[in-house]
């Protein structure tokens, strides 16, 4: 997925723990997309990024592409 269809407003980051894959940081070095599949049972996906509101609210093109984009990839990824 490019860049630019990731980007868009977010909600603050997080400090994940250490074996988290961050997918998406901020300029600080924040988490703002991670997956998590140690913390507890089963495969976790954190992210203060909005894009199923956006999507809905139809004023956000760059949320289309980052749902097209990242759906099918957690798809691929995580359903096993």
């Amino acid at each position: 997925m490019p860049p630019d269809d990731c980007r868009w407003h977010f909600h603050g980051s997080f400090d994940p723990p250490a074996d988290a894959h961050v997918l998406i940081e901020d300029d600080a070095g924040g988490a703002v997309l991670y997956t998590d599949d140690s913390t507890w049972a089963g495969d976790t996906l954190v992210t203060t990024l909005d894009p199923t509101y956006h999507y809905g609210s139809y004023f956000m093109p760059a949320t289309d592409r980052f749902l097209s984009g990242l759906l099918p990839w957690l798809h691929d990824e995580f359903v096993r």
